[in-house]
């Protein structure tokens, strides 16, 4: 059974304007997009700045309001849930947000910040001290117990990331979005965090939607892999042979990118032309039709299916069979 299940998820931000502060257009964030996370499962999501990534995770858990679709968390729809409704489901579904600097309280040490989301979840079981369970996690995610009585800005950025770690694991939640968790920090810091993450995840047999930019990262990290473009979810592709099974131009161009370990090993570089179309006014059809060297008149007018092609992989391109 999947842990999470999403069918035709949409969100949009109205854009307001006017004397009367009327909506005269909007910002299509995230359209159309179907998936499942099952038990246990890592799946990645990556893409361009501004693909809608980041929003789908935080529309996800609901910390954004989704403008269609739904969602269900083992099975229970949680998508129209008021927010009292919502509560049980807040300790069960955390985010690590991206940016260490600004997802944590400057005025708060890191105790007070643990123990607040402790007491409000009502976490502990009987018998358990607050000080103890709060010096375990310190430990669990690198920290010393001693530095619970600090405030955000004695830390670094790894630091700092990794109390937005243990902030995220002292409610004991089963699903975890992971924004972008490394990409602020320094290179030599993000392979420390991200195996930090993993023992975790294993440890805890957590469940993940994982959110990057960059394919390298989520082919280690992850099993399964979405790659968006402007809204859309363009193909999904297990990240066991990456290279090899990607189908979609977008994909593939976003492989090409990458920096190669091996010199010698050299690849085609698929090179983009044009822009990315406006989120505000995205085109008909397809929104990767006029970068796209596959395009074909059909693309243009009608947004291609993710469905499964013969090879048994999920992509929506009109060309690929």
């Amino acid at each position: 059974m999947s842990l999470i299940e999403v069918r035709n998820l949409t969100k949009q931000f109205p854009i307001r304007g006017g004397v009367l502060n009327r909506v005269i257009n909007k910002v299509h964030a995230v359209s159309d997009v179907s998936f499942e996370i099952a038990t246990g499962e890592t799946l990645g999501v990556v893409g361009e700045s501004g693909c809608g990534k980041s929003t789908l995770g935080k529309t996800l858990i609901r910390l954004l309001e989704p403008t269609e679709g739904l969602i269900a968390y083992e099975g229970e729809q949680i998508t129209g849930l008021s927010h009292g409704q919502m509560m049980p489901y807040r300790r069960k579904m955390q985010i690590i947000f991206q940016d260490p600097y600004s997802s944590l309280n400057p005025r708060m040490t890191v105790n007070a910040t643990l123990k607040e989301a402790i007491k409000l979840h009502q976490v502990l079981e009987s018998g358990e001290s607050m000080d103890d369970y709060i010096d375990g996690l310190m430990k669990q995610v690198g920290l010393r117990p001693d530095d619970k009585r600090k405030f955000p800005h004695e830390f670094s950025g790894g630091q700092r990331q990794r109390i937005g770690i243990a902030r995220a694991l002292c409610v004991r939640p089963d699903f975890i979005v992971a924004d972008e968790p490394v990409s602020a920090l320094d290179v030599s810091i993000q392979a420390q965090v991200l195996n930090l993450m993993k023992d975790l995840k294993e440890k805890l047999g957590l469940t993940m939607l994982f959110i990057s930019h960059d394919l390298k990262v989520v082919e280690h990290f992850c099993d399964r892999v979405l790659v968006m473009y402007l809204g859309h979810v363009v193909e999904e592709v297990p990240t066991d042979n990456l290279d090899n099974d990607a189908q979609h131009p977008y994909t593939k161009a976003l492989l090409g990118a990458n920096p190669i370990d091996d010199p010698t090993d050299r690849r085609p570089l698929t090179i983009l032309e044009g822009d990315v179309p406006s989120p505000i006014n995205p085109p008909p059809g397809c929104p990767f039709a006029g970068r796209c060297p596959m395009v074909v008149d059909h693309c243009r007018t009608a947004m291609p299916p993710l469905e499964r092609k013969k090879s048994g992989r999920l992509v929506a391109c009109y060309e690929i069979e």
